[in-house]
C-alpha cells in the first residue's frame, strides 16, 4: 500500500488544523482557515479510501487471507492515521462552534496526539524493509538446540500474550466506560450504516466519515466466515475481565495459546534430530515475536486514539462509534494474535517433522 499517500494527507491535515488554531481571534482567516482544513480533510479520507481499498484488493486476494505481515502494519497505520484526523477534524468543529459555543483550546490535545502520529507514519515510510538477522551462537548439540528452542517457545508466546494483553485491558476499560448495554450497541454499530449526512457542521461531519472510515477498515481485517466465534472470544474477554479473572490467563486463553504451547512442548520431547533446523526455527521465532511487537505498537496506538476521542462531546452518534471502535479493535487483536500464535505452531512442526 503506498504508505506515503496517508502519510501526506494527514500531515496536510496536520499544517491546516495548526493554521486554523493560529486564527481564532481573526474571522476572517478563520473561515479561509476553516475551508483549508475541510478540503484537507476530503483529501485525507480520499487517500485512505483509495490505499486501503488497495491494500485489500491487490491481485483480488484480501488482506485477511495473507499470513501475518506487512500487510496488516500498512492497514492499521493507515487507521491510526484517520483516527487522528478524525479527532481533528471534531476537534476543530468545537473549536470555532460549528454545533455550540467555541472552545478555544479544543485543539491543542490533538494537534499534539496528530503530530506524533505523523511522526510514526514517517518513520514506517522511511524505514527500509527489514530482514531479521540472529546473532545468537548456533547450539554445537541436540541438547542444546532443543533447549534453546524450548526456551524461545516460551518466550514466543509470552511475548504475544503479553502485547496483546496490553491493548486488550485499554480497550476493556473503554467498553466499561460506556455503560449497560454498551456491547449489544457496539456490536449494533458494525451492521448498520449511520446517517451522518444529518449531522450540522462541515467539519464534524468530515470528522466523523474519516472516524468511521477507519474503524470500518478495522472490521475488514475480520474475517467474514469468523465473526460469530470472533464476537462470542471478545465477549468472553469482556465478562471474564468483569468477573475479576488474570487479564494474561484470559487473553492467553482467547488467543489459543495454552493449548498450543502444549503441542509444541510435546514436539519437542519427541527429540526431532536435525540440529540445523531447530536453530532455524529458534531465529523464526525471535523474527515472528518482533513483528508481532510491532503490529501491536500500532494496535496501542489505535487503541488510545479510541480513547482519545471519548473526551469529544456533543455528538450523540460518537459514543456508539467508540463503542464499536473498542469491539473492533478487540476482535483485531484476537485474530492477529492467533495468527501470530499459529505461526508459531508451524514453525515447530515444521521444525520438527
Amino acid at each position: 500500500m503506498p504508505q506515503d499517500a496517508i502519510q501526506l494527507s494527514t500531515s496536510a491535515v496536520l499544517r491546516a488544523g495548526r493554521v486554523l488554531r493560529d486564527a481564532l481571534d481573526d474571522p476572517d482567516q478563520r473561515a479561509l482557515a476553516v475551508t483549508r482544513l475541510a478540503l484537507a480533510g476530503e483529501r485525507s479520507i480520499g487517500a485512505f479510501d483509495e490505499t486501503t481499498a488497495q491494500a485489500f484488493e491487490s491481485a483480488g486476494v484480501p488482506a485477511r487471507d495473507e499470513p501475518p505481515g506487512e500487510r496488516t502494519v500498512d492497514v492499521l497505520a493507515a487507521a491510526l492515521g484517520q483516527l487522528d484526523v478524525a479527532t481533528t477534524l471534531l476537534a476543530a468543529s468545537s473549536a470555532v462552534g460549528e454545533r455550540a459555543a467555541p472552545d478555544r483550546t479544543a485543539l491543542d490535545q490533538p494537534l499534539r496526539r496528530l503530530g506524533t502520529t505523523v511522526e510514526v507514519l514517517t518513520g514506517l515510510e522511511s524505514a527500509p524493509p527489514r530482514r531479521f538477522q540472529d546473532d545468537s551462537p548456533r547450539p554445537s548439540t541436540m541438547e542444546d538446540a532443543i533447549d534453546a528452542l524450548r526456551s524461545r517457545v516460551t518466550t514466543a508466546f509470552d511475548a504475544v500474550v503479553k502485547r496483546s494483553s496490553e491493548v486488550v485491558a485499554t480497550s476493556i476499560t473503554g467498553i466499561r466506560d460506556g455503560g449497560p448495554g454498551a456491547l449489544a450497541d457496539g456490536w449494533r454499530w458494525a451492521k448498520q450504516n449511520l446517517k451522518l449526512d444529518q449531522i450540522g457542521g462541515k467539519l464534524a461531519r468530515l470528522g466523523l466519515r474519516a472516524l468511521r472510515g477507519a474503524l470500518r477498515i478495522l472490521y475488514r481485517l475480520l474475517p467474514s466466515d469468523r465473526l460469530d466465534a470472533i464476537q462470542d472470544r471478545v465477549e468472553r474477554l469482556v465478562t471474564t475481565a468483569d468477573a475479576g479473572s488474570p487479564a494474561l490467563a484470559m487473553v492467553s486463553a482467547a488467543l489459543g495459546a495454552d493449548e498450543a504451547a502444549r503441542t509444541a512442548d510435546a514436539a519437542l520431547d519427541d527429540r526431532p534430530g536435525d540440529p540445523v533446523r531447530l536453530a532455524t526455527a529458534t531465529s523464526a521465532l525471535t523474527a515472528l515475536a518482533a513483528r508481532h511487537g510491532k503490529v501491536m505498537d500500532l494496535c496501542g496506538g489505535i487503541a488510545t486514539a479510541i480513547g482519545f476521542a471519548t473526551a469529544l462531546t456533543g455528538l450523540g452518534v460518537l459514543p456508539v462509534l467508540i463503542l464499536g471502535a473498542h469491539l473492533g479493535l478487540l476482535g483485531t487483536v484476537v485474530v492477529i494474535g492467533r495468527e501470530y500464535v499459529g505461526k508459531i505452531g508451524e514453525t515447530i512442526s515444521e521444525a520438527t517433522r
